[in-house]
């Protein structure tokens, strides 16, 4: 008895060991390829293997696997959106800003962008929710807007690109207009006021500096008397002060790196008072050293309240005549006392001097290349808008036209 099923046992192990073998006879029948997907950091091909019953079968296979992966990483359609705008950010957008940008992003990112939409997956975010979301953030003004849309464009476009999502939701996303701000240049008297200022203020040289370069102010910070090629005329671009990180820090792009042209009025008050190559033009309090931002912030501050000082004289001067224009003031704290000062920034300066640039006639490529704009667009954007102001201005000047050569009786 023990026998016999031992014996049955053995015949029943064959047989199913035979209907293994069949089976995978017949699998190994399906058609098989294989695919590289990617590489690994030391260049060798990463390999997955496609099956089908049928060549088309297998192109279908080999085609999914394709979608699937992208450098050998395997994709997870279902991402969620908070996690691949930070994982996009720190891949694709963080190396090729500067600290002082990289700062902004991570404070939009957390402070708008990560509270916005949770934990939706990317796919499930409409055209209409984007553009919804955009108007909503109008008051934060143009730059956070600028920052949020840089964002979510590059992020569902990566995402696209990469086979994640099956449309780019992004396209067509527009700016809303911002109410209540506009860019503009300075008035004629904001000009005077801050011309006096910089010709007889001591600190009078970071005015200048800004008024007649148009750089950025950690562009101006960061300038040395080494860059001021007195031969030519010309000032070098060469570093940025960075705040965020208390450093010398790289310029904002490669194209910011750039050899700007010295106004006459410049050189007249740089050539006096020239230092060594190595020193900063507005140094610190250290020999060598760049200005601290503390300093900076109440160097800015005393400036502003000698501009409003300025402002108010060049009123007095023109007793019993209205000024074409005043300038616009706030309160502000200084040494234990509210004194009036201008409202102008840094960025007032260089937008000021797009201005300039464009009403002498100055071709938008070249404008790019002084104002070390990284495309052209930007500019392009700049002078459209004041072609605009312009035009407006025009205007008002034919809508005057005939009524000012009227004779006296004529006119209602």
């Amino acid at each position: 008895m023990k026998l016999l099923c031992y014996t049955i046992g053995i015949r029943s192990e064959r047989c199913n060991m035979a209907q293994k073998k069949k089976l995978s006879e017949k699998v190994d029948k399906r058609r098989r390829a294989k695919v590289v997907v990617g590489h690994d950091a030391d260049g060798n091909p990463i390999i997955k293997y496609a099956s089908g019953r049928t060549k088309r079968e297998l192109d279908e296979a080999k085609e999914e696997l394709i979608r699937t992966y992208i450098g050998g990483i395997k994709l997870k359609r279902d991402v969620l959106f908070n996690d691949y705008c930070q994982e996009w950010y720190e891949t694709y957008k963080k190396p090729t800003v500067s600290a002082s940008s990289q700062s902004n992003y991570r404070s939009v990112l957390r402070t708008h962008i990560l509270t916005a939409f949770n934990d939706r997956q990317m796919r499930s975010i409409t055209a209409t929710e984007l553009q919804t979301f955009m108007n909503e953030k109008s008051k934060m003004g143009t730059t956070i807007l600028t920052y949020i849309k840089a964002i979510l464009t590059g992020a569902f476009r990566t995402a696209y690109t990469q086979g994640l999502i099956d449309r780019d939701p992004t396209v067509g996303l527009k700016t809303p207009s911002v109410k209540g701000e506009s860019r503009r240049a300075l008035t004629q008297q904001e000009t005077e006021a801050v011309l006096r200022v910089a010709g007889s203020h001591p600190e009078g040289l970071l005015l200048a500096l800004l008024y007649y370069t148009g750089c950025r102010v950690g562009e101006v910070l960061g300038m040395k008397w080494g860059d001021v090629n007195f031969s030519t005329k010309t000032i070098k671009i060469e570093r940025d002060i960075d705040y965020v990180t208390n450093s010398v820090g790289d310029l904002k792009t490669a194209t910011s790196h750039r050899t700007i042209p010295m106004a006459a009025e410049l050189e007249a008050m740089l050539s006096p008072i020239r230092g060594f190559g190595s020193t900063y033009i507005i140094q610190g309090e250290l020999t060598g050293s760049f200005l601290p931002k503390k300093t900076y912030d109440r160097r800015w501050k005393r400036l502003m309240i000698a501009v409003a000082k300025a402002n108010l004289e060049i009123e007095e001067t023109k007793a019993g005549k209205n000024a074409h224009h005043t300038i616009e003031t706030k309160e502000v704290k200084y040494d234990g006392s509210s004194i009036p000062a201008s409202i102008l920034t840094a960025h007032f300066f260089r937008h000021n001097f797009a201005t300039l640039l464009y009403e002498a006639g100055v071709d938008v490529q070249d404008a790019a290349r002084i104002l070390g704009h990284a495309r052209v667009s930007t500019t392009l954007e700049i002078y459209t808008h004041l072609s605009k102001v312009h035009q407006a201005k025009n205007d008002d000047k034919v809508r005057q036209l005939f009524s000012q050569r009227l004779p006296k009786g004529c006119q209602n």
